[in-house]
């Protein structure tokens, strides 16, 4: 993870602002690094096109922050950030990748299964199907579909 912060750190640094947007040139060799970095350990949940996208992402929302689409700024993102907000910057990008893989939770309701079934059934290393009785019930509660009244 220290390298991986390395290279956020020297992609900030090196990443120029024109007419409030990041450009591309400026920073595009230390991302291709930091992505070489990266998909060394998350290869299998991302590939250079998500680390681009990401670091961009997080860049022009960074910018948006200290600079109104009124104001036009240029000039290296950190000196435009400051110290303090730079870091910051440096610190959510490196969380971000190192979070990837996260665990997520899929509920669907499933109308045909009208009784309670044991807890869990393990359908695979990485997937287990939970019965619930009462919507109450699920984790972080439930909410209907789109069409549902």
């Amino acid at each position: 993870m220290d390298k991986i912060e390395n290279k956020i750190r020297g992609s900030l640094k090196n990443c120029t602002v024109k007419d409030n947007w990041p450009q591309y040139e400026s920073f595009s060799a230390h991302v291709d690094s930091l992505s070489d970095e990266i998909l060394k350990h998350k290869k299998e949940w991302l590939d250079t096109s998500d680390v681009y996208s990401i670091f961009y992402d997080f860049v022009y929302t960074a910018i948006r922050t200290v600079i109104s689409r009124e104001k036009q700024m240029e000039g290296k993102l950190w000196e435009i950030l400051g110290e303090e907000k730079s870091q910051e910057l440096t610190k959510s990008l490196k969380d971000y990748f190192s979070s990837i893989p996260r665990t997520f939770y899929i509920y669907l309701p499933i109308p045909n299964i009208t009784r309670n079934l044991p807890n869990p059934i393990k359908l695979s290393e990485d997937m287990s199907l939970v019965s619930f009785q009462n919507a109450e019930e699920v984790p972080g509660g439930y909410g209907h579909g789109l069409l549902a009244k």
